[in-house]
Order: structure tokens, then sequence, then C-alpha cells
């Protein structure tokens, strides 16, 4: 019996090195460099440049801190959904990482903009209802129609929900660990 299971491991690290060659020799011929690449990469700068230009210096600590709690929630949701075959990148910016633009740079810095502008609950909930269905209900669509993401088993309001829930809770946590009782900046 402990023969067959290292049996099964050689077999499942043998289809891991085929799979990261393949998706290696993909990512180089099909991917690099196409116009949705591009995108991806815009979608990448223009944050960080917003986010270096907006951020409220004085706050940095509690907003970076925001930031890297939806980077966390949203790169657990995108590898739980990429292994659970609910949805998938046809175009990675890296052939490693497929999360690397809207886990960690996008989501979280348009994220950290509305957690900064919107200090109160309600407008803190507003912006992000309005967020999550420009998320959810219209960058998720254009995302399809270019070619680089694709719901297997997903839908838009699946999306609209996660997104929502995330932000909420991460505030929520965020002003617990800062000690502050009033939600008010």
């Amino acid at each position: 019996m402990n023969s067959s299971r290292e049996s099964l491991h050689e077999k499942i690290l043998e289809l891991k090195q085929t799979e990261f060659d393949l998706s290696l020799q993909h990512w180089y011929n099909y991917e690099l460099f196409t116009w949705q690449w591009w995108i991806k990469f815009i979608y990448l700068i223009i944050p960080i440049f917003l986010l270096y230009k907006l951020l409220d210096r004085k706050r940095s600590f509690e907003i970076l801190t925001y930031g890297l709690m939806i980077s966390l929630m949203a790169t657990v949701m995108d590898v739980v959904g990429v292994n659970f075959v609910l949805w998938r990148y046809p175009i990675r910016m890296l052939p490693v990482g497929i999360f690397l633009v809207h886990d960690l740079v996008f989501i979280p810095i348009v994220s950290m903009l509305i957690f900064q502008y919107n200090s109160n609950w309600k407008a803190f909930i507003t912006a992000n209802i309005v967020l999550s269905a420009i998320g959810a209900y219209i960058e998720e669509p254009i995302a399809i129609w270019i070619n680089i993401y694709e719901p297997l088993a997903w839908k838009h309001t699946y999306s609209f929900i996660l997104f929502l829930t995330m932000t909420v809770v991460c505030k929520y946590i965020t002003i617990r660990l800062s000690g502050k009782k009033d939600v008010q900046h």
C-alpha cells in the first residue's frame, strides 16, 4: 500500500511538471506581449501611479493594512476558484502567479482609494456596492469579451457578493486592529 501511495505521488509530480512545461510554453508562444497582455500591463501600472499620487500619507499604515487584507482575500479566492475550476485566466502577465494584476494590484488599490475617501460606513458601503457592481457586471463581461477571464462554473452575481463581502470584512478588521472606537476619520 505504501509503494502504491508513493507511485501515485510520483505520477502527480510528473503531471505537475508536464503542466508547468506546457503552461510556460503556452505563455511564451501565445500570451506574452499580446494585446490582452498589454491591457493587463496597463491595469498594473495605472493603479500604482494613482496610489502613489493619491495616498493619504498620514493614514498610509491603516490604508495599506486594509489593502494587504484585500489582496490576501482576493488571492485566496482566486486560488480556490482556479483550483476548483470555477474560472480561468487565458492570458497571464507572468507564466506563474496568474493573479498578479488583479489580486495584488488593481483590486487592492481601487479598494484602498475607496477606503481612504469614504470614511463612514454608509458612504463606504455605497461606494463598494457601486464598485462591486462595476466589477461583476461590467468589468468581468469585458474581460470575458477580450479573453482575459473565463468563468467556467461561476456567475457574475457570485463575484458581486464576494467583492462586497470582502471589502466590508476587511474594513471591519482594519478598524478593530487600529483600536478605533469610531469609524469616522
